[in-house]
């Protein structure tokens, strides 16, 4: 997939991307500058004068975290439990990143989910863009397992979906057949089996409510969100409609100022962090944390 690929523009993202930006979290923290583009040419001169013909352009907060843009631009990001990284891409299909951007067969999805076990599954409109369903990816081809389904979906450690409808009706199938589970918006299942949803109405910017699950019964907790995550010890992140991104501790919500307003999130079994950042839908990797003492924003690239 591109890196040039060109941003989805629906009139319902655009009224997202451009909603109040008031934040619905309980601490507001100033939006970082905008990061510089870096010098590639000079980036380029001296990984030939290495014999590298290639480099890779990394984007670091020196007073936070790196980032990696490996190109590509997305809508929904989901990741892999060995930290792989697979995106529903600004034309609604499926991308795996695996040294360049490679397309998942030839499907149409909204949203998307991996199991423990690996295995990827995605709600969506299918190959011929006309009938809703799961679908999962048997390694050559998409398995169409049910039908009806083409709003947001979450995968159990053992490989069982949660998935909602387009008017936010959530199912699980069980031995015993299907179990209705009230409305939901976003979905999120953590490693463990820790689930978290959003529901309801919390402002007039698009958040939701955020309910945290224990078996089929949700409790509100505090906060307001768009996209939801739940990260390898079962703490939830949060996305609000301004583009701001929280991580639940014990002492609340913390504020997780990346230098870029966010889209969506993902992390895997071992803590990899990837993120589509809003606006420009850009695919981002959190490194892992750096900090040489110095502040502000720094370019950064690495030949290969």
């Amino acid at each position: 997939m591109s890196s040039h690929l060109k941003i989805f523009t629906l009139a319902a993202l655009l009224a997202m991307a451009i909603a109040s930006e008031t934040f619905s979290m309980p601490t507001e923290t100033s939006p970082m500058p905008e990061q510089e583009i870096p010098d590639e040419e000079t980036a380029l001169m001296e990984c030939q004068e290495n014999n590298l013909y290639k480099f890779k352009t990394y984007l670091l907060d020196t007073q936070y975290h790196p980032f990696w843009h490996p190109g590509g631009s997305g809508y929904r990001v989901a990741v892999h439990p060995v930290g792989e990284v697979t995106v529903i891409g600004t034309d609604w299909r499926v991308y795996h990143l695996s040294g360049i951007w490679r397309l998942v067969g030839n499907i149409y999805a909204n949203d998307l989910a991996y199991g423990a076990n690996g295995k990827l599954y995605i709600s969506g409109a299918g190959a011929t863009g006309k009938h809703g369903g799961v679908f999962w990816w048997t390694g050559t081809y998409w398995a169409h397992q049910y039908t009806g389904v083409q709003g947001n979906i979450a995968v159990t450690p053992e490989g069982s979906p949660y998935m909602t409808q387009s008017g936010g009706q959530t199912w699980h199938e069980r031995s015993t057949g299907w179990k209705y589970l009230g409305i939901n918006g976003d979905l999120a299942i953590g490693s463990t089996g820790q689930m978290y949803s959003l529901a309801e109405s919390f402002d007039s910017t698009g958040n939701q409510n955020i309910f945290k699950w224990s078996g089929d019964s949700r409790v509100q907790i505090p906060g307001g969100a768009t996209r939801i995550e739940v990260d390898n010890v079962n703490q939830p992140w949060v996305v609000n409609s301004a583009g701001y991104l929280y991580r639940k501790t014990k002492g609340g919500w913390e504020t997780r100022n990346y230098n870029m307003r966010v889209w969506d999130i993902g992390i895997g079994a071992k803590g990899n962090l990837w993120l589509v950042q809003k606006d420009t839908g850009h695919v981002y990797h959190h490194q892992e944390s750096r900090n040489d003492g110095e502040t502000g924003l720094t370019n950064l690239y690495s030949c290969y």
